[in-house]
């Protein structure tokens, strides 16, 4: 059976910083509607499968994502069905819609959102911080290219911290837990040398990492070899050294 996937615009996920809520509201959206692009949802269904608690009336969670929705009326990349209004009466009432698909479907410049990764990142978590987990795996997922040249995500933290709004120790605890959840594959690539400040030091490159789609050991592989060539060209190296870790040669 196929797997459900969203496609999410890479320039949703590489806003600074991304929209996350939005991008969850689109996918059950799209997960949601039938034929015709017809589907029913209401505010309650949202902040429950974004694992939100409910509050009374239209505050806080509930205000946030009536605005997204309200958004995506105003942007035409949904319609009302005929006979129904918004804003709806209360949080659990059903808002009939009819996705437009010239402004809602992305047909290039996309990245996959499966219902999988979905439920393991947001619906089924209870992580307080599985929004800007989702924000980074969304980000290295969207430079993952696997032809012609397979290559795998190699941004510095320092360049994610700024992407995603977070800061460096937020960005190595959320690559643990997409490690853990084994949505990803974490290579060490090595260190080199340089000269900073009159003295020669050595620091590490970039970690690889690589989205789990199912890929065989000797496709890995070939990611991981084929994106740390483009690395050595970067910094213009022929090899890299060993990996540091606490100053100390791995």
């Amino acid at each position: 059976m196929s797997q459900f996937f969203y496609r999410v615009p890479n320039e949703w996920i590489r806003n600074k910083p991304p929209d996350v809520k939005k991008i969850c509201t689109c996918f059950l959206i799209d997960e949601t509607r039938g034929l015709g692009g017809r589907g029913i949802t209401s505010i309650q269904y949202i902040t429950d499968n974004c694992g939100y608690k409910q509050r009374r009336g239209f505050s806080q969670i509930n205000s946030v994502y009536q605005s997204i929705l309200q958004g995506l009326f105003d942007d035409d990349m949904l319609s009302l069905i005929k006979g129904s209004h918004f804003p709806p009466q209360n949080i659990s009432s059903a808002i009939p819609y009819l996705v437009n698909e010239d402004n809602f479907d992305v047909v290039d410049n996309f990245t996959k959102l499966t219902d999988r990764e979905f439920d393991i990142i947001i619906r089924n978590n209870s992580n307080r911080n599985k929004e800007n987990l989702l924000a980074l795996y969304l980000y290295v997922k969207s430079f993952y290219h696997q032809s012609p040249c397979p290559i795998g995500f190699c941004q510095s933290l320092e360049t994610v911290k700024e992407k995603i709004n977070i800061s460096r120790y937020s960005a190595i605890k959320l690559y643990d837990e997409l490690i853990e959840k084994e949505l990803l594959y974490k290579y060490h690539v090595g260190s080199r040398q340089i000269t900073r400040g009159g003295q020669d030091i050595r620091e590490n490159v970039p970690n690889v990492y690589i989205p789990n789609l199912g890929q065989s050991e000797e496709e890995l592989d070939i990611t991981y070899k084929s994106t740390v060539e483009i690395m050595k060209d970067f910094y213009g190296v022929s090899e890299f050294l060993p990996f540091m870790k606490n100053l100390k040669e791995m």
